[in-house]
Formats: structure tokens, sequence, C-alpha cells
């Protein structure tokens, strides 16, 4: 799209103007939409959209060719599509994807905020400090590394 920023900027502003619609800074970059406290959608720069639906919505959606699956399958799975914003006609599309998760979220906020919230630390713990996340991924690797290692040595021994 020739003004790819400009076009975002202008599904932003209409966004913006739906009732009771803020945005916030989205916890791995981007913008997120909330309406009533509850995220129904973000962007990652100004062509990809990841949107919040019913999974009535989302299959639609999903059926008619409107949208994306969610690259993540697990976010898949609670209602999420993806948008790509490549031309000026994508974004009557995306404001009607938009629209609907805006009314969902709007009716079943309850539904939403539950599965939109960040993991929770195991019971009695303290999330994971991201040098502990290394070492444990880390750790993981080293293991699968082994295992192959001796799978291969056994195999020749044989």
């Amino acid at each position: 799209m020739e003004d790819e920023s400009s076009a975002y900027e202008s599904l932003r502003a209409w966004i913006l103007q739906l009732p009771g619609v803020k945005e916030a800074p989205h916890r791995v970059g981007g913008i997120e939409f909330q309406v009533g406290g509850v995220k129904f959608m973000h962007s990652h720069g100004p062509s990809w959209l990841d949107i919040r639906l019913s999974k009535e919505d989302q299959t639609s959606v999903l059926k008619t060719g409107q949208a994306l699956a969610h690259r993540a399958q697990v976010h898949a799975q609670a209602g999420w599509v993806s948008i790509r914003i490549e031309k000026s006609h994508d974004l009557a599309n995306a404001s009607r994807v938009i629209q609907l998760a805006y009314e969902n979220a709007k009716k079943n906020p309850g539904d939403l905020k539950s599965s939109c919230a960040p993991p929770r630390p195991p019971p009695g713990g303290k999330p994971l400090t991201n040098r502990q996340k290394v070492a444990l991924a880390a750790t993981v690797l080293i293991t699968i590394l082994i295992i192959v290692l001796l799978g291969l040595f056994l195999q020749h021994r044989i």
C-alpha cells in the first residue's frame, strides 16, 4: 500500500471513535484497543492486525477469507484472527471484522477478560525472571541434544 501509515492512522482514528474504546501499549509491542478494559484487538505495525472474535464469527470470517488464522495455535483456539493490510480495500474489510470484535467484547466482557490475561505464576511461586527463562530453555535444548546424540550412538552400536 502506498501510504501504509496514513491508512493505518485513519483506521486507528475510526477505532478510537467507537464508544468506550481506549488504546494502550500491547505487551509484546504495538498498540492494543480495549473496550470496558477488555482487549479486542491489537496491531503489529501499520499492516498487521490481530483481532479477537467469538468462535462463530471467527469461523465465519475464516471461511469467507476475510481474515487469516492466527499464527499461534493457542490464540487461534481462543478466537483470534489476523488481518494483513496490503491495499486500501483491506481497510473496509478490517473495519467490518473489527466491528464484530468490538461488539463481542462489549456483549461478553467476562468471557474475554480471563482468556486475554497474561499467564499467572504457579500457586505459591513467583514468575520466572528472563534469566531463569533463558537458563530453562538452554537446559531443555541441551537435554534434547544429549538424547539425539545418545540415540545416534546406540543406533550405530546395535
